[in-house]
This record gives C-alpha cells, sequence and structure tokens, in this order.
C-alpha cells in the first residue's frame, strides 16, 4: 500500500531530481531556484509530519487475545503476553524505531513501557496495548480514561467467552471519548467451526447479532464490528471465508492513511505541490509541442540529407583534387619536367609564389579545409538550427526552450569538429599520396629536345660543310663545319634559325607543362575517387550526430511528458 507521506516524499524528490537535470527547460534560472526551494520546504515539513503516526488503543479483558490480534496487524511476532505480566497496570507501547514517542506521554498520569520493532508495514502506527480492564484497579481507571483521550482509534477486544461480561459494557459505558472512534473486535470465532460448518455459521450469525444488541443496548447504535480468528492470519496466508479479520486490518490501515491525507492538507502540502505541478503541466504542453517540432526538423532533415551530401561530395572532391594535384607538382614536378619546360615550370611556380609570399610550404604545412567548404557545412547545420528554431517561434515556445536547442545544436563546436576531422583526414592521406615516375613521359621530352637541336644544327652548318664532313669525315672537314656554325649563328640568317629554335622549344616546354599538369590532375582525380569517401562518411557522421542529438533530446522529453502527465493526472 502506498502512504500519502512516502507519495509526496517521492513527488518531491522527484521534482528536485527533474530540476538538477536543468528542467523544466522553459523556466528562467531564478523561476527554477524559487522551485527548489519551494519543494525543499515540503520535504522538510513531510519530516515533521512523518512522525505524527496514528495512535491505537486496544481495550479487553484477560485472554481475549490483543497481543495475538497486534501480531496479525504486524503481519509479524511483535507482541507477547509475557510482555504485560510484570506491566499488569502499565500501557504497553508497540513504536517503531524510527518514530518518536507519543508528544503527551510526558504528560501522562498512565504508567507505560515501550517496546520498539522494525516493522515496516505498521511504521506509521502506534499500538497500545492498555491494561485489562477486568484488572484495572480503580484509583487508575480515570487515568487510563483520560489516556484514551490522545488516541486516535479505540478497538475494543472481547472474546467469544466474554462478549456477555458486564464488567466490558459498564467500561464501555465509563467512557466520554467519542463513539465514532470505535471499533469492536469480537475474536476467537473460530472456536465455532469445529464441527459442522453450516453449524458453524449459523452460531457465527447468533453470536454477531447477540454481540450486536448488548452494544446496541449499552449506547452504541451503530457499532462497527468484526468477527475474527486473530490466529489464522497467522497460521495461514489465506483466511477462512468467514474471517474478518483482514477486513479489519484493513480499515486500520485506511484510518492511518485518512490521518496522514488531514495531516498533508491541514500543513498544505498538497496545495503546494499541487502548484508546482502546475508549472510541470505547463511545461508538459510545451514539450508536446516541441517534441512536435522536433519530429517535424527530423522529417525535412532526412528529405535534405541526400541533397546536402551530394552538395559535400562535390566541395570535397574539388578540394582534395587541388590539395593532391598541387602536392604531387611540389614532389615531381622538377624531375618530371626537363629543359624548357622544367624552365616553363619554375616560371609559374614563381609567379604563385609571388601570389602566396609569407605561406608556409606544401609539405611542411596540413591545409585546412577551404573556407568556402567549411561555409557549405555551417549553412547545412544552421539550416537544421534555423528550421527548428522556426517551427518553435511558430507555436510561441518560450526563450529558455530556444536557448536550450541553440545550446544543444551549437553550430560553432559542430563546424569546428568537422574542420578539425578533415583536416586529420587529408593529413593521413597525404602520408599514402602516390609517386609515379613519369619515365616515358621525360623520353619523349628528351627526344623531341634532341631532334630540335639537330635540325638547328643542320640548319646553320651550311650545305658545303655538311657536303665536306658527309663526304670525308676528318678534322679538317669538322673544323669547316664548327666555324661555319659560328659564322652562320652570327649571321641573320643564324638569329633567326635560332629564334625559332627557341621559339620551338618554349612551345614545346609549354605543351609538356600543360600536358603534365593534365597527368598529375588525372592521377589526382583517380585517388580522389577512392579516397573522397572517407571524408565523406566524416561529413556524413556530422550530420547524423545532428539527427541522434535531436532523437536522444525528444526520448528525454518524452519520457518527461510521461512522468509528468502521470502526476498531474494523479493530482486532477
Amino acid at each position: 500500500m502506498d502512504h500519502p507521506y512516502g507519495q509526496l516524499r517521492r513527488d518531491a524528490n522527484q521534482i528536485l531530481s527533474l530540476m538538477d537535470q536543468g528542467f523544466p527547460f522553459s523556466l528562467g534560472e531564478e523561476e527554477r531556484k524559487g522551485i527548489i526551494n519551494e519543494t525543499g520546504k515540503v520535504l522538510h515539513k513531510l519530516d515533521s509530519l512523518e512522525r505524527n503516526a496514528l495512535g491505537i488503543g486496544l481495550l479487553g479483558g484477560t485472554g481475549v487475545g490483543k497481543s495475538t490480534l497486534m501480531n496479525g496487524l504486524a503481519g509479524s511476532k511483535i507482541a507477547s503476553s509475557s510482555h504485560r505480566r510484570p506491566h499488569t497496570d502499565h500501557v504497553l507501547i508497540y513504536r517503531h524505531t524510527d518514530v518518536p514517542p507519543l508528544p503527551f506521554l510526558d504528560r501522562s498520569e498512565v504508567p507505560y513501557h515501550e517496546i520498539t520493532h522494525n516493522i515496516s508495514s505498521i511504521e506509521q502506527i502506534l499500538l497500545c496495548d492498555l491494561p485489562d480492564f477486568d484488572s484495572i484497579a480503580a484509583e487508575h481507571r480515570e487515568r487510563v480514561i483520560r489516556f484514551l483521550e490522545h488516541l486516535d482509534l479505540i478497538v475494543w477486544v472481547t472474546s467469544l467467552e466474554k462478549y456477555g461480561d458486564a464488567r466490558f459494557y459498564e467500561f464501555l459505558r465509563s467512557i466520554p471519548k467519542s463513539k465514532r472512534n470505535f471499533l469492536f473486535v469480537l475474536n476467537k470465532l473460530d472456536l465455532l467451526f469445529l464441527d459442522d460448518l453450516q453449524q458453524g455459521y449459523e452460531l457465527l450469525s447468533r453470536t454477531l447479532k447477540s454481540f450486536q444488541n448488548h452494544l446496541k443496548e449499552n449506547g452504541i447504535d451503530e457499532p462497527l464490528l468484526y468477527g475474527i480468528a486473530a490466529e489464522d492470519p497467522l497460521l495461514t496466508d489465506r483466511s477462512a471465508p468467514w474471517n474478518q479479520f483482514p477486513l479489519f486490518r484493513q480499515y486500520v490501515f485506511q484510518q492511518r492513511d485518512i490521518k496522514e491525507i488531514r495531516s498533508i492538507r491541514t500543513a498544505n502540502l498538497d496545495v503546494e505541490l499541487k502548484s508546482i505541478f502546475s508549472v510541470l503541466e505547463r511545461e508538459a504542453i510545451h514539450l508536446r509541442t516541441l517534441a512536435g517540432c522536433i519530429e517535424s526538423s527530423l522529417r525535412e532533415m532526412e528529405t535534405s540529407k541526400a541533397a546536402w551530401l551530394v552538395e559535400a561530395e562535390k566541395g570535397l572532391s574539388e578540394w582534395l583534387g587541388r590539395e593532391w594535384t598541387s602536392l604531387l607538382l611540389h614532389r615531381k614536378g622538377s624531375s618530371a619536367l626537363i629543359g624548357p619546360g622544367q624552365a616553363v615550370d619554375l616560371l609559374f611556380g614563381e609567379f604563385r609564389l609571388l601570389r602566396k609570399s609569407g605561406e608556409r610550404s606544401i609539405e611542411a604545412s596540413s591545409p585546412a579545409p577551404p573556407q568556402s567548404l567549411i561555409d557549405l557545412f555551417k549553412t547545412q547545420a544552421e539550416e537544421v538550427k534555423d528550421d527548428l528554431l522556426r517551427r518553435m517561434l511558430v507555436h510561441s515556445l518560450p526563450g529558455p526552450l530556444l536557448e536550450r536547442v541553440e545550446s544543444l545544436l551549437d553550430v560553432s563546436a559542430r563546424v569546428e569538429n568537422l574542420e578539425e576531422a578533415l583536416t586529420r583526414n587529408l593529413a593521413v592521406q597525404r602520408q599514402t599520396l602516390p609517386s609515379p615516375s613519369f619515365r616515358g613521359f621525360r623520353f619523349i621530352q628528351h627526344s623531341i629536345y634532341t631532334a630540335f637541336f639537330l635540325l638547328f644544327l643542320a640548319a646553320i652548318g651550311g650545305r658545303e660543310a655538311w657536303e665536306g664532313i658527309l663526304s670525308g669525315p676528318d678534322w679538317r672537314t669538322a673544323l669547316g663545319l664548327l666555324l661555319s656554325w659560328i659564322d652562320t649563328l652570327f649571321s641573320g640568317k643564324g638569329l633567326a634559325a635560332l629564334g625559332t629554335y627557341a621559339a620551338l622549344n618554349f612551345y614545346f616546354g609549354f605543351r609538356f607543362y600543360r600536358s603534365h599538369r593534365r597527368r598529375v590532375e588525372k592521377i589526382a582525380s583517380d585517388g580522389v575517387k577512392q579516397r573522397v569517401k572517407g571524408m565523406l562518411e566524416t561529413w556524413e557522421n556530422e550530420i547524423q550526430s545532428v539527427i541522434d542529438e535531436l532523437e536522444g533530446f525528444r526520448t528525454d522529453i518524452r519520457s518527461k511528458i510521461s512522468f509528468m502527465e502521470g502526476k498531474v493526472s494523479s493530482e486532477q
């Protein structure tokens, strides 16, 4: 059975736990602190109220089974007739160790003896076994009667053998306590069922009716009466059908809860918690709306994700292509190009250095992704954030919720994470960059430049000099050819040939330079097709982290909505 005190305490502790998590999200810091303070006050008051246990007095004659009855209420053996023997004129008080003594005991004129226990089922019940009425001395009777005035419930216990005892009714008439708090128990009725069951039921009916008539004759017009066998619940898990002990026990615990509820309402604790739950009710409305906004944004993200990745793949491919081309040219440019081609490469290289003066070398640096690529991801992330915030603004959700979502998505941090991840990925790829030899390409350059040089020599040698060396090659004809080269080189014809030779070399050098770049770009492009997948996966993972964050937030929201709706409905 859930006690009102315990339920209130769990509710208050749950509220504090939610507040520790920064919840409700729609509250400002000052409002949240206010709720924490108010909930703390409720818990403090509960600490005081929980000490206000239900006081039950058990009155009866000798041997009517009060000890057995108390054990049945506790569901465990806490009382024994041996407790009574040395204290025949004392009130025996059975109290849980965590519950303080009755506040009026210090002022009581009746001697008492406390017996503590640890039975949690009756923690909030104080059982007071009063002296047997048939053994109370006359001078103690008035003190016992005054003691009863402080108790919440008086249980009059008698038995099959003693319910007709005139002293029982005489004592009953002498008690001024409100008879609304009287409860009557006729014990040991199992003696009626020792023989025939049907006969037992007939005897039970007559006995209860007789006892009821006795009570009416003594001023109890509508007695609350239970016919029981208190030993039965201790011996078996199931009571006999005629045994009303379970109903009696249920009634006692109901009285305990009623007192707790009455105390709570007197202290206004339920109203205080209701005011807090009203805040949670508003929060539940806001969170249901927010969950719907997140759901719509997630669907929109799933629709846009494919297009985002296509844009990302294009941007990543262009960036990797440039980086790989630049690095391959830097590593293999001079060795792949020879002669005029190498001169053209050096010339263009100087121009590039002039434009990028002050930058670190390609090998030494670890290039970060270009700003255009970072801006592309930032645009995609902000599109998610702006879409969700727009939906929230349309529904007029409070500012703190908007701030919570902005903090959750944190576009700047996600952009920084992606930039670092792409930079690390590129650094790893640079270590595995292919290193082509270009041997065939260099052989072609050597062949063409050699052919041009031979044609140039043939053009400036002169016909007579070449005929002489071809007809009789010796040192005289070779010297004649050399002198012819020198003579022609400084003539108009020679200068024209030299200009033509230089122009052809520059032209073909430029062509080789361009061809080399295209070859390098082709190698880079082929590599990018294979390697861009890793970077695209990094990009996709960052987008997926946004989706996962929102889905986790939505799940958290739904769990809190379930808690709040359950609390609000129970309060209503």
